[in-house]
């Protein structure tokens, strides 16, 4: 492949584009653009973490063996430095719409849809991150895994605060919340079947809020629309 697979996204009213005021700045490293990154991705989602090497990557980037040194120490590295760089993003695009949002629930809802935007325009790194780096025989790759996880958590738990008795919910709500929409993700893509992420925000946002608030305004979320501010713009040289 010539790059991680990346769709089209579809026009919003408006879109948050990074440099207006009080959005967070976009992560130095962009792995959608960078020929390593893409390769690393690609040759794990097709052959699995174990099967691939570090002359593998190098041949299927179309770089030197002294450009891979001087950034990677080895395939591990390379691994890592590439997840960690789609997470940033990722998490970048979900500040980016939740800073859309006038409270928490606006925040999260316009957070979940820019997320099933990300699934839906990345499914190579997704299955990597979902999967094949689960079934690695490597403990780094995992924590960088569940690293990759406790952001959305985090953004979850921050509903504690709107909770009418913070006490009463569950110390780690969020972080269970977050564990059944990944262990759902990663049970559609074992299957094989088309993972179809934004057909998951409505019910998962009813969950998520209904962790913290009151039945009525949790089932707000099934029928919710898709908020402006949820439509976000990567910078680009144009922009």
């Amino acid at each position: 492949m010539a790059a991680i697979p990346t769709r089209q996204l579809p026009l919003g009213p408006r879109r948050a584009i990074a440099g207006e005021p009080g959005i967070p700045r976009f992560p130095t490293t962009d792995p959608f653009r960078d020929p390593i990154s893409i390769a690393v991705v690609d040759l794990i989602a097709e052959r699995g973490y174990e099967d691939v090497n570090e002359h593998d990557i190098i041949r299927r980037a179309g770089v030197s063996t002294d450009e891979f040194r001087r950034r990677f120490a080895d395939k591990q590295d390379c691994t890592i430095a590439t997840v960690k760089a789609t997470m940033d993003v990722f998490r970048w695009t979900l500040e980016v719409a939740y800073s859309s949002g006038c409270d928490w629930q606006s925040g999260l809802r316009a957070s979940a849809w820019a997320a099933a935007d990300y699934l839906d325009a990345h499914p190579t790194i997704v299955q990597v991150v979902a999967v094949d780096l689960l079934a690695a025989r490597n403990e780094m790759l995992r924590v960088v895994r569940e690293d990759a996880l406790m952001f959305s958590a985090f953004l979850i738990e921050r509903g504690r605060a709107t909770a009418p008795d913070p006490e009463v919910v569950p110390a780690g709500a969020g972080l269970m919340a977050m564990g059944s929409i990944a262990q759902l993700l990663t049970h559609r893509l074992h299957k094989g079947g088309p993972v179809e992420p934004h057909e998951m925000v409505r019910p998962m946002l009813y969950m998520a809020v209904r962790t913290y608030r009151d039945e009525e305004t949790a089932k707000v979320e099934l029928h919710a629309p898709r908020p402006p501010g949820s439509f976000v713009v990567r910078p680009t040289a144009e922009n």
